[in-house]
């Protein structure tokens, strides 16, 4: 079975809808930001800051290669994953990548009160990163459109993956 990566935008929700895919699913859940910090003692916030952003998609890409071996995961990515190493590339040639797509004024609203992401910490900086990121994302298989209601976006996903790989999900 296929692993399923969730991309998107700090605040479209990987994190949380990751865990509750992977457990309606029966599979097991990763998230390559909570595993960096586990594995460093530091938060992604935090090796930006001490060791710049290279040093943290270097952890990225280390990860990823070890992820490329095994299957059957629901993987929560940072927002910049997808964007480094040819990431996006070899996710679509053996995973399954959804986008989770929100509009940069919902995304600004979840963000704007959380001061632990230094990428996109302003609104001008979540315009400018949403700008950035939106054509890499769109090349995902699957697109999701999310709302507000976090139970009616399971649902949805779970009725997209669904009706896209029924043989898998």
């Amino acid at each position: 079975m296929k692993t399923l990566y969730l991309i998107g935008m700090p605040g479209s929700g990987k994190s949380a809808l990751g865990e509750a895919l992977a457990e309606s699913l029966g599979r097991p859940f990763l998230d390559t930001d909570g595993e960096i910090a586990r594995r460093t003692g530091r938060t992604a916030e935090e090796i930006i800051a001490q060791d710049g952003e290279e040093a943290f998609r270097r952890l990225e890409h280390a990860l990823f290669q070890e992820l490329q071996v095994q299957s059957s995961l629901v993987v929560s990515t940072g927002g910049g994953f997808p964007l480094f190493n040819d990431h996006m590339a070899r996710m679509n040639e053996e995973a399954l990548v959804l986008y989770l797509r929100f509009s940069p004024q919902t995304l600004w609203e979840r963000l704007k009160e959380d001061r632990h992401r230094p990428l996109s910490d302003t609104w001008e900086k979540t315009e400018a990163l949403y700008g950035r990121r939106k054509s890499i994302y769109e090349t995902a298989r699957l697109i999701y459109d999310g709302g507000e209601d976090f139970q009616e976006n399971l649902k949805g996903i779970l009725q997209l993956l669904k009706q896209y790989c029924p043989e898998e999900f």
